[in-house]
């Protein structure tokens, strides 16, 4: 008999802010980093011989939470990732009836065959990951593994493991993030679901599902949307918009007294900001302007939160590919992989040592354009 525990990883961005998430290599909330301690916990005990993951961030990450405790590492089989949402990988889901409203009802109405533009269904998925875990039985016979999955996947395993038809996936419920569902295999062929979308370990407090509003897990679930139509350069009903959307910005810095005050300029004035904005991004819990300072030639970070008095400019804009290192178009993963931290300044080519065990941290920060 070989024990497989199936878990969806912890809260993600794409759960919170409403993102169509599947391939997309998002990145936890903070409240995953609150989710996997009790997910730890919950395996502490438990007899585990290996920890499996797909190659996507947030299942790496929740699977090292896992493997830590029993000394094992993470091994990473690309089968298990996500359903492959296709062209509308992270596009909010409320844009997604408005830009394609056919494959959208479609995609609403028979969720288990519906598909996006070049990208899979639910079932899909799920047959390609439970003929993942299947492979894994067959390396692991009579061992007790865990692996760490998604979301839509498991939900179409679990109706082929339930010996459902395709059409009946909505009598399976969503699982809430770090929920767990135990199988016991005998054989890569045979097997028993023994529970399924167990999350129990979590608090109230840390269940995502509490915190956006899911009431009922099956069927498609409904949540607040809010849509906001991006402006459209090459439209020309839309150029004099974009053309003017320049702020004047203060940006508030933190006094003694931790209360937030305008910087000033060395004469006393508040110091104003004239930026050229080109993107926005969550970094550890925190929300970014990416954008041009208008007096200078390069790329600058600006907290939302400390930007107040904001007003639109009628100057014209400057176009991102003047700005230094964005010449050949603005690359959002590449920039925040080399921007960790998000100081503002040129990427520089680093080489350093470093023990063999570290490889993983430094790939799950920086990416893995880099050479060993």
């Amino acid at each position: 008999m070989t024990t497989v525990y199936i878990i969806r990883h912890a809260e993600a961005e794409g759960n919170v802010y409403r993102r169509c998430h599947g391939q997309y290599d998002s990145l936890l909330t903070p409240r995953a980093y609150e989710q996997l301690p009790y997910l730890a916990g919950r395996f502490e005990q438990a007899p585990l011989d290996a920890v499996y993951a797909s190659d996507l961030f947030r299942a790496r990450t929740t699977a090292k939470a896992v493997a830590q405790p029993h000394g094992l590492g993470v091994e990473i089989r690309p089968v298990l990732r996500e359903i492959d949402m296709g062209d509308w990988e992270d596009i909010p889901w409320a844009e997604l009836p408005r830009l394609w409203p056919e494959e959208f009802a479609r995609w609403r109405a028979r969720p288990w065959d519906g598909a996006p533009p070049h990208g899979e269904s639910v079932m899909q998925a799920g047959r390609r990951m439970l003929d993942g875990v299947r492979d894994l039985v067959r390396a692991n016979e009579g061992a007790s593994i865990a692996v760490v999955t998604h979301g839509s996947a498991i939900r179409g395993a679990l109706t082929i493991a339930h010996g459902l038809a395709p059409e009946q996936m909505g009598e399976i419920g969503w699982g809430d993030n770090t929920c767990v569902a135990k199988f016991e295999f005998d054989g890569p062929d045979k097997f028993t679901v023994v529970y399924e979308n167990d999350a129990s370990h979590l608090p109230q407090q840390l269940s995502t599902f509490a915190a956006i509003g899911w009431t009922d897990n099956k069927g498609v679930p409904t949540t607040p949307q809010i849509w906001f139509r991006r402006a459209d350069p090459m439209d020309p009903a839309d150029a004099d918009k974009i053309v003017s959307f320049m702020r004047e910005l203060h940006r508030n810095a933190y006094g003694t007294d931790k209360k937030a005050y305008p910087r000033k300029n060395s004469a006393g004035e508040v110091r104003e900001y004239i930026v050229n904005p080109y993107q926005m991004a969550a970094v550890n819990g925190r929300y970014y302007l990416i954008g041009n300072y208008d007096k200078y030639e390069d790329v600058g970070h600006y907290r939302l939160d400390r930007i107040a008095d904001i007003r639109v400019l009628d100057t014209p804009a400057k176009p991102a590919r003047k700005v230094r290192g964005l010449e050949n178009g603005f690359h959002l993963p590449r920039h925040m992989a080399e921007h960790v931290y998000m100081f503002t300044g040129e990427s520089a080519p680093v080489t350093f040592r470093l023990r063999k065990y570290l490889v993983s941290e430094v790939i799950d920060w920086f990416g893995s354009e880099m050479d060993f």
